[in-house]
């Protein structure tokens, strides 16, 4: 039996690469996750194990936080909505919480005006690969009304 390597024996090469291949993984596995929620929510799988709500499922039974529950489902109703975002997503082009910045933001707007897919996707086209300081400005910049915009959500959320 071989004895397993520990990370402080890893080559500076091997610990960079392998560093590089789990990122990979991590993303191919957000969006598996994210295309099970959507199952899950389809067949409302969670109603049948006694959870009120897919993201009752998410905090109680799959130990998520609220937050980290409610940007996944945020993602996964985006992802739904836009299939052609998987590869971002993937790719790394999109993280979970620019996609749930973006799924916010929409809902917000579609209460002044409707968007279309096709905004929709140059909206995120705008803000893929930002910071989430950057990918805000834009949003606010994108707003019908940014002003409103920032004062309904932006200034809302604010650390403790």
């Amino acid at each position: 039996m071989q004895k397993k390597i520990t990370l402080n024996e890893l080559a500076d090469e091997e610990l960079l690469i392998e560093t590089e291949k789990l990122v990979m993984d991590e993303r191919r596995l957000l969006l598996d996750v994210l295309q099970h929620l959507r199952e899950i929510q389809k067949r409302k799988l969670f109603s049948e194990i006694g959870y009120t709500s897919l993201h009752d499922y998410a905090v109680r039974h799959l130990k998520y936080s609220d937050d980290q529950a409610a940007r996944r489902i945020a993602a996964m109703r985006l992802l739904a909505e836009l299939p052609v975002l998987a590869p971002k997503v993937e790719q790394g082009e999109l993280s979970l919480t620019t996609m749930a910045m973006a799924a916010r933001f929409f809902k917000e707007e579609e209460k002044s005006v409707a968007i279309s897919q096709e905004r929709k996707i140059e909206v995120i086209e705008e803000i893929a690969g930002l910071s989430t300081r950057e990918a805000e400005r834009k949003l606010i910049a994108s707003s019908v009304d940014p002003d409103a915009y920032r004062a309904r959500v932006v200034e809302s959320v604010r650390p403790v």
